[in-house]
């Protein structure tokens, strides 16, 4: 069993046995959960936008993309509690957690879950996620998207994010891709603390 917090209390719950990433996507019911979930966000005035491979689907195809496995979403950090506080909510309305891991929480409900990212601010113009950053722009500068019959936020400069995750082809359909945030930075970053680790604790010590 484990517990989140939340100002209205503690919530249980126990990681059901569901692999991620195992099969590919049923439209409809992704359709369904998303819907639920806005509706949700939106009575308690939550804000989220469409992120990663669910706004690639919903700007290229006009749907989910099909070899997809997920639905993803981005909360701000500064949202998060206020997220949290829903999570009674969500289960009321059958969704249950599958995972809860420093930035990342996993709704799932008919075996299709919704993976939700808190960005946090960092270092001027720049969020972040775990090792990943992206511009505060992207997140923070929005406009909304007809996608399936709702309107649903998304980046003001949605070409520049999408570019800006999947390369300057993102409107070519690649089977598996996944995007992610590996600007020349990041790629440094993330070699230094794989193979250099006392290096990189040093200095992110003298940075703090």
């Amino acid at each position: 069993m484990t517990t989140i917090i939340t100002s209205k209390g503690e919530f249980f719950y126990e990681r059901p046995m569901f692999n991620y990433g195992s099969k590919k996507i049923n439209r409809d019911i992704a359709k369904e959960n998303l819907f639920l979930f806005k509706e949700i966000m939106d009575k308690s005035n939550v804000k989220f936008m469409l992120a990663y491979g669910t706004l690639l689907g919903a700007i290229r195809e006009g749907n989910f993309i099909e070899h997809d496995f997920d639905t993803d979403v981005i909360v701000l950090e500064e949202n998060r509690a206020l997220f949290l506080d829903l999570l009674f909510e969500f289960r009321n309305n059958g969704f249950v957690v599958g995972r809860y891991e420093n930035d990342l929480i996993s709704l799932i409900r008919n075996e299709e879950y919704i993976d939700v990212y808190f960005f946090k601010k960092y270092f001027f113009i720049y969020r972040k996620i775990d090792i990943y950053y992206t511009y505060s722009r992207f997140l923070e500068k929005t406009s909304t998207y007809n996608f399936l019959g709702e309107f649903f936020t998304i980046p003001q400069d949605f070409e520049g994010y999408l570019e800006h995750y999947y390369g300057r082809n993102w409107r070519t359909p690649i089977p598996n891709l996944h995007g992610l945030d590996f600007t020349f930075y990041q790629k440094i970053k993330a070699f230094s603390r794989k193979h250099f680790y006392g290096l990189y604790s040093l200095l992110k010590q003298l940075k703090s």
